[in-house]
């Protein structure tokens, strides 16, 4: 594990649960951790770049020179925040 955090999605299901019934928080991160908005796993690390001739982020491999920024949420995040939306997407869960 680097100095960023842990990347495991069963472990950060399993800690966001923990953390929502022992703070008495309503657990609104989709159960198996696919967002329901972009289809993508909350809990996995995914590199972006921005592509100037569309102007927007696209997805690239984490292996890849071109990676400018990731997103995603760790096994450490999810036992410490109260998730309320999708890192990817920005799609809020609480409405």
């Amino acid at each position: 594990m680097d100095k960023k955090g842990e990347y495991n999605i069963s472990k950060a299901i399993q800690v966001q649960q923990k953390l929502c019934r022992e703070r008495n928080f309503p657990h609104f991160a989709p159960e198996d951790g696919r967002c329901w908005c972009c289809n993508k796993n909350i809990y996995e690390e995914i590199g972006w770049k921005y592509d100037s001739a569309s102007h927007r982020h696209v997805q690239v491999p984490l292996d890849s020179d071109q990676v400018g920024f990731t997103t995603g949420i760790t096994v450490e995040k999810a036992g410490e925040e109260f998730i309320t939306g999708c890192p990817h997407c920005s799609r809020t869960y609480c409405d």
